[in-house]
C-alpha cells in the first residue's frame, strides 16, 4: 500500500512562518501547503477535489467524479487522499492536508472579512513571498517582507490608521497580526486570506 509522507507543519513561530517547500513521495504524488495551489492557479486553472466533508471553503473547488483527473489538488487528510488515489488509481495528484488549510481564530486577534476589508477600502499589506506576491496577490495591497518584520522594520506600517495582514489562508497572517499589536500597531488579520477573498468572488491581480 502507498504511503503518503506527512507535510511540515507550519511553525507557530515569527521566525519561520515563510512557506513550506512541497514533499515529492513515491508514484507521482506531491505534498504541498496551500501556497502551491495558489501559485497553481496565477498560471492555469489547476483541477481541485475537496475530499473534506465541511471546512473552510477552496476556492474553485469541485465533488470529486466518478474519473477523476490526473494531477488535480486533493483537499483533505493523508488517509483519505491515500484511499481517494488508490481507489482511482491515480499516478500523479497533489494533496493539500486538512491541517494547513483548518486553523482557529486566535484569541485577541482581531479578523475582518474580505468584503468588509474591500469595501472600508483599508490598506492590505501581504506578508506571502515576493514571487508568490508577483504572481496573484490582491489589488492594491502592499507586500510586507518577512525579512523587515523579523528584523523589526516596520517604517511602512501605519502606526495608528487600522491596517489589514493578509496571507494566502489567514494563519500566517494572523500570528504576524498578533505580534504587531502587541507593540501598539491597529493591525487586523484578513480572516481566510487569499482564499477567502477569492471564494467572496473578490478581483485578483495576477
Amino acid at each position: 500500500m502507498m504511503k503518503l509522507l506527512a507535510a511540515p507543519l507550519l511553525a507557530l513561530s515569527c521566525l519561520s512562518l515563510a512557506p513550506q517547500s512541497p514533499r515529492i513521495v513515491p508514484d507521482g504524488i506531491e505534498i504541498g501547503g496551500p501556497s502551491v495551489l495558489l501559485n497553481a492557479q496565477a498560471t492555469g486553472k489547476p483541477i481541485v477535489y475537496d475530499l473534506r466533508n465541511g471546512g473552510r471553503a477552496i476556492p474553485n473547488a469541485l465533488t470529486p467524479p466518478e474519473q477523476p483527473s490526473e494531477g488535480a489538488f486533493l483537499i483533505g487528510d493523508a488517509a483519505t487522499a491515500e484511499q481517494f488515489i488508490e481507489k482511482h488509481s491515480l499516478n500523479n495528484a497533489f494533496v493539500v492536508p486538512t491541517r494547513m488549510v483548518e486553523f482557529e481564530h486566535e484569541k485577541g486577534v482581531p479578523q475582518i472579512a474580505p468584503t468588509e476589508a474591500k469595501n472600508r477600502a483599508l490598506l492590505i499589506f501581504d506578508i506571502s513571498e515576493d514571487v508568490e506576491f508577483e504572481r496573484l496577490a490582491i489589488p492594491d495591497s502592499r507586500r510586507f517582507d518577512f525579512a523587515a518584520f523579523n528584523a523589526g522594520k516596520w517604517d511602512a506600517l501605519p502606526k495608528k490608521k487600522p491596517f489589514v495582514i493578509a496571507c494566502r489562508v489567514g494563519h500566517r497572517s494572523q500570528l504576524v497580526t498578533h505580534e504587531l499589536r502587541k507593540h501598539g500597531y491597529n493591525a487586523i488579520n484578513l480572516d481566510g486570506g487569499l482564499w477567502q477573498w477569492q471564494v467572496d468572488g473578490l478581483e485578483m491581480r495576477r
